[in-house]
């Protein structure tokens, strides 16, 4: 059961419940997270989380892997998010060629439960990681990257993020384009 989820899969939408750390699929569950993180890392040469509804099972656990091997937050709550924002660019393992542009906490603090049922917290985690923890909690409400979209810059092809531009400067400069042309074509 390790497969990611394509976008558009209706289990993608689902609200999670909360996992009962007595479910008796609760190991399997984990080593399917830590699998689809590896094998799709492997595969595609980036990913540093996965949700368990992106593996078709609707309850709140998520796996990182931040370089020192997974580990695992089960039910995690965002207590704080930080009244400043920054906008990033958005990938996500159920569509691994595009991206989009979202507006994201600077920071946060998660409280959780590890994979031993033991008490975590996260204190006012760096950007980076307050990302990614914002997108893995919007898996577990239902909610996908595109959701969150800044509409203005689109959908682009994940390779093309260090290139691409918003829409509305795309069309001033298509049309200053067109008018340099025209002044051209009168000399």
């Amino acid at each position: 059961m390790s497969a990611i989820l394509p976008l558009g899969d209706p289990r993608l939408r689902r609200k999670s419940a909360a996992i009962d750390p007595q479910e008796s699929l609760l190991e399997q569950y984990l080593q399917d997270l830590a699998t689809a993180l590896h094998s799709f890392k492997a595969a595609h040469g980036w990913g540093r989380a996965v949700a368990l509804p992106q593996l078709g099972v609707a309850s709140r656990a998520i796996v990182f892997d931040l370089g020192s091997g997974p580990f695992f937050a089960l039910n995690p709550v965002i207590e704080w998010l930080s009244p400043e924002t920054f906008e990033v660019w958005d990938d996500c393992m159920c569509e691994p060629n595009i991206a989009v542009r979202v507006l994201r906490a600077r920071s946060l603090t998660l409280s959780f439960v590890d994979e031993t049922m033991r008490k975590r917290r996260l204190e006012r985690v760096a950007a980076e990681l307050s990302e990614l923890i914002q997108h893995e909690v919007d898996h577990l409400d239902g909610i996908v990257f595109t959701d969150r979209m800044i509409p203005e810059w689109g959908v682009i092809s994940r390779r093309m993020r260090e290139v691409a531009i918003p829409v509305s400067s795309a069309v001033e400069i298509n049309a200053l384009q067109h008018a340099a042309d025209r002044n051209y074509k009168r000399h």
